[in-house]
């Protein structure tokens, strides 16, 4: 690399999403734990469980509703272009980019071509 290349890093961040069904179930457990989406007096001593009902309660609706665009989210897919997009144009000015992944609830463990913070 070049003195006159500089290099930089791009961080996509995302809310994330289940990428197959299986990951579901575990997705809204993970959202609903989140103490930015469920906060009330006391909700330290409910929040697991209740996020536990919630997941379970709209679980399967959730599974029919991915199923029918494809199985999971798109999210990680899209957001895996929009990281490739912008390297190439990095390297088109003459810049090298890594373009890194921070989805705030990952649907799975999934290793695919973006890195993931």
């Amino acid at each position: 690399m070049s003195d006159d290349k500089k290099k930089i890093a791009v961080v996509l961040f995302q809310l994330g999403g289940p990428d197959n069904l299986a990951a579901v179930e575990p997705f809204l457990y993970n959202l609903f734990c989140d103490p930015d989406i469920i906060n009330f007096p006391g909700s330290f001593l409910a929040r697991k469980p209740l996020a536990k009902l919630i997941a379970l309660s709209r679980s399967k609706r959730k599974r029919q509703d991915y199923a029918a665009i494809g199985g999971g989210s798109p999210i990680r897919r899209l957001t895996e272009q929009q990281a490739r997009s912008l390297e190439l144009a990095s390297s088109g000015a003459g810049d090298r980019s890594d373009a890194l992944l921070a989805p705030r609830y990952p649907g799975s463990n999934r290793r695919t071509r973006g890195r993931t913070v």
